[in-house]
């Protein structure tokens, strides 16, 4: 099983223009416009906090190509915190 961390794709542009079509202008405009920013900020070539999919592609290859391949492949920034926070988070409402 592989398991990515933050990867830098379009889909925090794509998100964030969708965010302030439909909460920009509401009560939550200033939250919004701060999750918003912070979307678009990820989605930037040099985004300090994401992975580019390459990294994925890599780590893929190498599991599928191991002899003896591990059970998880923890890849990237934010892999472990992201495993972490599903294990302590409630899933259910």
């Amino acid at each position: 099983m592989v398991e990515p961390g933050s990867i830098r794709t379009e889909w925090g542009a794509i998100v964030s223009e969708h965010l302030m079509a439909v909460s920009g202008s509401g009560a939550y405009a200033a939250q919004a416009a701060a999750v918003a920013a912070a979307l678009k900020s990820s989605s930037k070539p040099k985004a300090r906090r994401t992975s580019p999919s390459s990294v994925i592609a890599k780590t893929v290859a190498r599991a599928a190509t191991a002899r003896r391949p591990k059970s998880r492949y923890r890849v990237d920034f934010g892999a472990r915190q992201m495993i972490f926070l599903s294990r302590v988070l409630p899933d259910r409402p």
